[in-house]
């Protein structure tokens, strides 16, 4: 019954979609056919967003997998033609859909939102509470900034809120749920009677006309899919790389062509002390916070051990650790926090730092400058990869 209403619920938010549809420019389908500007395949265009062939495929592939974890081996029954990736695709449009008409209305997402949603993923959390060490290596590891993943964090929060205001709009009357009830309650009373068929299978004739009538009908469901017998053998690249040389010449042209990817750049080794703000539309709660920042800045200029109050203090996960962060580069922290750290003498605090998180104190310990190595300096490490390259 439930899934029944749901159903008319969808039914009736078909009509705010056409709704969306008219502020929305015209969707173009192009399968199969490249943009050449960015040289990549994509499946369809909903004005100025993308779907990528790319995507279309990898979420075409999750459902499906999705549906063999609940139907086994009878998925072929459930999926049948190409209504998988119809409905996968109009799944992909309307979230575009969504996204556009959000963006439209301007739908307010504000930084303490987007603070709270990074900091709830477990993929950040260190024993539960949020790490800021670990979401900087993660994103770091993926060669993600992080302006732009919070930024992407924004979006998500924006078409979840479109979302649910489109769900929220959609109302089920008493009249419409008494309908439901009393059509899936019905009950009815009926006689049968239990024939087998195979009592009856020698008083039945196959002619040849009827075979091939039959076969002509459901030929495709013969049809033996296309297959190849072939042989391979296994190589080990490290079986190669003992016969294998790098030359002087192959050496020195690769430092040249690579010099870029042995710079070393700019890095700070550095600790903070977190204090989280839950609402910056609070302004008497967030300037108590701040406050607080202060007194311990200042406690710790007058003694007090810095690693410890971090361990008292901090609200994140490298508290335990004294609130060290690590070496990271430029780029890597947001820019209040960027800035502040690359500007700090090594040994001192900062000035307490607001960034979307909450309020920082940052102590430098240590600060690297851009280095870049000599070809003597690298030239075993680019005669190993030349030699990987060569047994490969």
């Amino acid at each position: 019954m439930i899934s029944s209403l749901r159903n008319k619920k969808k039914l009736t938010t078909f009509s705010l979609w056409l709704i969306i549809a008219a502020f929305v420019g015209t969707i173009f389908f192009v399968w199969g056919v490249g943009d050449k500007a960015s040289e990549q395949l994509y499946a369809a265009k909903v004005d100025d967003i993308i779907i990528t062939d790319q995507d279309f495929r990898q979420k075409v592939d999750d459902t499906r997998e999705q549906f063999r974890q609940l139907f086994g081996n009878n998925i072929d029954e459930v999926l049948q033609g190409d209504t998988l990736e119809k409905n996968v695709m109009e799944s992909l449009i309307n979230e575009a859909l969504l996204r556009i008409e959000a963006k439209r209305l301007s739908i307010p997402v504000s930084d303490a939102e987007v603070s709270a949603s990074i900091q709830s993923m477990q993929a950040f959390q260190t024993d539960g509470f949020f790490d800021q060490e670990r979401y900087v290596q993660l994103l770091a590891r993926n060669r993600l900034i992080p302006q732009a993943f919070e930024e992407s964090v924004r979006e998500n929060l924006t078409y979840q809120k479109m979302q649910a205001l489109i769900n929220d709009s959609v109302a089920v009357s008493d009249l419409e749920i008494k309908k439901e009830y009393t059509y899936n309650n019905m009950q009815a009373s009926i006689r049968f009677l239990e024939i087998n068929s195979e009592d009856f299978v020698s008083n039945v004739e196959v002619t040849d006309t009827a075979v091939t009538a039959f076969y002509e009908e459901y030929k495709e469901n013969y049809r033996v899919p296309e297959k190849a017998d072939f042989k391979y053998a296994v190589f080990n690249p490290e079986t190669f790389s003992e016969n294998v040389e790098a030359t002087e010449s192959e050496i020195e042209n690769y430092f040249i062509r690579n010099k870029e990817s042995f710079i070393e750049p700019e890095q700070v080794n550095a600790a903070h002390i977190l204090l989280t703000v839950d609402n910056w539309d609070d302004e008497k709660a967030a300037t108590a916070v701040y406050q607080k920042a202060k007194d311990i800045k200042k406690q710790i200029e007058n003694g007090a051990d810095f690693a410890e109050m971090a361990k008292k203090f901090s609200e994140d996960g490298s508290a335990e650790t004294g609130g060290d962060l690590g070496f990271f580069t430029k780029d890597q922290m947001v820019p209040e926090f960027e800035k502040a750290a690359f500007e700090t003498e090594v040994g001192e605090i900062s000035d307490v730092v607001k960034t979307q998180f909450g309020f920082h104190i940052i102590k430098v310990k240590e600060h690297k400058q851009e280095s870049k190595p000599t070809l003597d300096e690298v030239k075993d490490e680019i005669a190993n990869i030349i030699i990987e390259q060569k047994s490969n």
